[in-house]
C-alpha cells in the first residue's frame, strides 16, 4: 500500500548497483559540514580513527546506502572505508559521506542510511566508477 509515493520519476542522479560488502565508517564528531568546507577536515586516509562495521547494500559514484546499528542525525559525516574490487584485487576506498536519508528498519535494530559523498578523492571515484561500469545497474538485471 506504501509504494504510490515512489512510483514518480526516480529523484536519484547517479546509477545505483547493488554492492553487499563489509564497510567500516568512523562519526566525524569533531567537525561539522560547515567546518569541512573551509578545510578544517583532514584528508580521511591520513586520519586515525576506530571504525565500526557496516553493510553496504548499493552504490553510486555519488553515494552509498549503508545499514548500520547505529542511529545518525541527518548531515551526519561520517567516514567510510570500504574495500571495492579491482583489478589487482581489492581497492580501499576512503570516503567523507554526509547522511541524507536514514530509516528505522522493520526489526527496529538497524538503520538504512542514505550516505551522499562529501568528499573523495579523484582516484578513489574512479575505482567505483570502474566497478560501477562492470556491473549491470539493478533495474538491468530486472529487466532481463
Amino acid at each position: 500500500m506504501g509504494m504510490e509515493k515512489y512510483s514518480g520519476e526516480e529523484r536519484r542522479k547517479f546509477v545505483r548497483i547493488p554492492f553487499e560488502a563489509v564497510t567500516r565508517y568512523s562519526v566525524r564528531k569533531d567537525k561539522s559540514k560547515k567546518e569541512c568546507a573551509k578545510g578544517g577536515c583532514p584528508d580521511p586516509r591520513k586520519a586515525k580513527r576506530s571504525y565500526a562495521s557496516a553493510d553496504a547494500k548499493n552504490v553510486s559514484t555519488g553515494g552509498i546506502l549503508l545499514a548500520t546499528k547505529e542511529h545518525f542525525p541527518l548531515h551526519a559525516i561520517l567516514e567510510i572505508e570500504m574495500d571495492v574490487p579491482s583489478m589487482d584485487g581489492y581497492t580501499t576506498v576512503k570516503i567523507l559521506g554526509e547522511i541524507v536519508r536514514t530509516t528505522a528498519m522493520k526489526n527496529g535494530e538497524l538503520y538504512d542510511n542514505g550516505i551522499s559523498f562529501y568528499k573523495i578523492k579523484d582516484e578513489d571515484r574512479e575505482t567505483i566508477e570502474e566497478l560501477l561500469e562492470f556491473c549491470p545497474a539493478s533495474d538491468e538485471i530486472e529487466n532481463e
